[in-house]
């Protein structure tokens, strides 16, 4: 298997043995344990998009599926979880807030970990078929909707919510989620619905 980033095959094979030792133990325990997102940012995959002027290795996303398929080998949930993290750090990079970018530090760091709130308890993960939705107003965003699957455990966690944008003008909306692509939801003025769950996911909108 061949990355186009230097450096990035003896990257993941250092990875690839970390994740061979401990699959086992953490399929036992059922966690995923700190160490395995430290170890990552050790190795700079939590920085795999983010742009080398930021710290990360600039990683285009043919290598991301590369390094997804060769990590699954050995762990589809740890490799999962390490993507899901990287892909929201690379993503505060394109923001324009300081704060986000704070964020993304803490991401490649491994003092916070990235998640995206897709799945919804009627919709599962079809992002076409999402409810939950994102209002703009003059003072942020109003969130609706309610997510399933959030993270849980007692660490720092970094939400980037997929929600259908609703236009000012018209009551419709597009499950293309420009929220994600552009810059993540930093701040709530107003939940609806079951989205407190969030609470315990000590996830903020900051």
């Amino acid at each position: 298997m061949s990355f186009q980033t230097s450096n990035l095959e003896a990257i993941s094979d250092t990875f690839s043995s970390f994740l061979k030792a401990h699959r086992l133990e953490w399929e036992k325990s059922q966690t995923a344990p700190r160490n395995l997102f430290e170890k990552a940012a050790e190795c700079g995959l939590l920085g795999l998009e983010t742009p080398v002027r930021f710290g990360g290795l600039g990683a285009p996303f043919s290598d991301k599926v590369a390094l997804a398929r060769k990590l699954s080998e050995h762990s589809m949930a740890a490799a999962f979880a390490l993507i899901n993290s990287q892909n929201v750090a690379s993503r505060l990079r394109g923001s324009d807030h300081a704060r986000h970018h704070e964020m993304a530090d803490e991401i490649l760091s491994a003092t916070r970990i990235g998640c995206t709130a897709l799945t919804e308890p009627q919709a599962g993960s079809d992002f076409s078929s999402i409810t939950t939705t994102a209002t703009q107003t003059a003072d942020g965003w109003i969130i609706n909707g309610s997510k399933a699957g959030l993270p849980t455990r007692p660490m720092p966690i970094q939400l980037c919510y997929m929600p259908k944008q609703m236009p000012a003008r018209d009551g419709g909306g597009s499950p293309v989620s420009s929220l994600m692509r552009a810059s993540p939801v930093s701040r709530a003025v107003k939940s609806i619905g079951s989205l407190a769950v969030i609470s315990s996911a000590q996830a903020n909108f900051t």
